[in-house]
């Protein structure tokens, strides 16, 4: 897919930079004592300077500075300890909005206005909407938007979304996100219809049921009235059956009561002012967590059912790694029916290489060795670019952001 041109949407900037706070000479000569908030977008607390990572702060959480000489200060966060770097915070309290009622985002972007059908126009290769809003560039069948915000944007923003899941989860999550979409992308240029989100759910070609509907009854029942107000009371609704365990949801969309099952009903999806009307909705938080929610949901599909060429163990039995799962995501959600026999085969490579066949005696080697050859083997699929993809996530595991360890993911936050 050709890459549009910068988004110049008037509806979303860069926050501005903010002046780093000063530590009073006074605090500086003592080693710095007191409360902080992280100022950074982004901070890593370490067990120790350089060391191992306990957790990854956003921007605006708050510390309780302890002690501290030089480029590292310990700190507290979050119930946790460890160190963080004197560049990533500063001293005094977060900000009042920062510390409101809990579940309410931060940093969401400001909503588009509403539209119909006299409020698009197309001028060149642009696709403008109301006030000359650009939000989408002409391409092929329809036209494409890439999105501007990224999951490690929407965690940032909206740290309290799902206080269920475990900061492994996220970090998961922010690694996989540097292969994949943005939360307003839009595409209605393929034989697809429309497609949107992070990771581009589409209303199916042909008579195929897709998973954008599923999407979208994820958010009418977690959240009905932002459905109502950008899909039904439009005239769209959802029919989707309950997605049996460890399968990924797909549906149908019902326009003004007629179920949209042959490609010549869905055609009216492809409209720029549907497009628009989608890429509005992805700027309200509600959606922005429901379409989150079924990102994070995709994990349990591969990696809690049995495997019969695994003995009946799951994949999370042997594969208990951030990284590890970070890549098998990676590729269940480009080719998901290649995900089980594609690490089976690397599990029962090493098996037979080390004799060890029950999980509970793999360490950190086996299981690197095991990831080493999945990778090889994923090569061998028809992936789309499967090494780059995998080299996104390495890298995310080099800069400290994602453990290597065996044992290191965890689904939910401990009690």
């Amino acid at each position: 897919m050709p890459k549009p041109p910068a988004d110049r949407s008037t509806v979303a900037h860069d926050p501005p930079k903010r002046q780093k706070a000063k530590a009073s000479p006074h605090l500086r000569a003592q080693g710095v004592t007191g409360q902080g908030v992280v100022a950074a977008s982004t901070a890593i607390l370490r067990a120790a300077p350089g060391g191992a990572m306990i957790a990854r702060l956003p921007r605006g959480t708050p510390i309780a500075v302890k002690a501290g000489k030089g480029d590292w200060v310990e700190v507290a966060a979050n119930g946790m300890e460890g160190v963080l770097s004197r560049r990533r915070f500063r001293l005094g309290h977060a900000p009042a909005a920062r510390r409101a009622s809990r579940g309410t985002p931060s940093g969401a972007p400001a909503m588009p206005p509403d539209a119909g059908p006299g409020d698009i126009k197309v001028v060149g290769s642009k696709v403008l909407g109301p006030n000359g809003i650009v939000f989408g560039k002409i391409h092929k069948l329809g036209l494409v938007n890439y999105g501007r915000t990224g999951l490690d944007t929407f965690f940032d923003e909206d740290p309290d979304a799902f206080p269920d899941l475990s900061p492994s989860v996220q970090r998961v999550m922010r690694a996989v996100s540097a292969n994949e979409g943005k939360i307003e992308a839009i595409n209605t240029w393929d034989n697809s219809i429309l497609s949107c989100s992070i990771y581009q759910w589409t209303v199916a070609a042909g008579t195929g049921a897709g998973e954008l509907p599923y999407a979208l009854s994820v958010l009418k029942e977690r959240a009905p009235a932002a459905f109502a107000t950008y899909f039904g009371s439009l005239g769209l609704d959802v029919a989707v059956s309950k997605p049996k365990p460890f399968a990924v949801g797909r549906g149908h969309f019902i326009l003004h009561g007629r179920t949209l099952d042959t490609e010549a009903l869905k055609a009216p999806l492809r409209g720029h002012l549907w497009a628009y009307r989608f890429w509005r909705a992805a700027h309200d938080a509600a959606v922005r967590r429901a379409y989150v929610r079924v990102a994070i949901d995709r994990i349990p599909v591969f990696y809690g059912p049995a495997v019969a060429a695994l003995d009946g163990r799951t994949i999370g039995d042997f594969m208990s790694s951030e990284e590890a799962v970070a890549h098998l995501l990676d590729q269940h959600v480009n080719r998901p029916g290649h995900v089980p026999q594609t690490i089976a085969a690397a599990i029962t490579a090493v098996i037979a290489a080390t004799g060890k066949s029950d999980p509970a005696g793999w360490s950190d080697a086996e299981e690197r060795a095991t990831l080493a050859h999945y990778l090889e083997l994923r090569r061998g699929t028809s992936m789309t670019d499967s090494d780059g993809r995998a080299q996104r996530i390495k890298d995310v595991v080099r800069s400290g952001r994602l453990s290597d360890r065996r044992g290191s993911f965890h689904w939910r936050t401990e009690p």
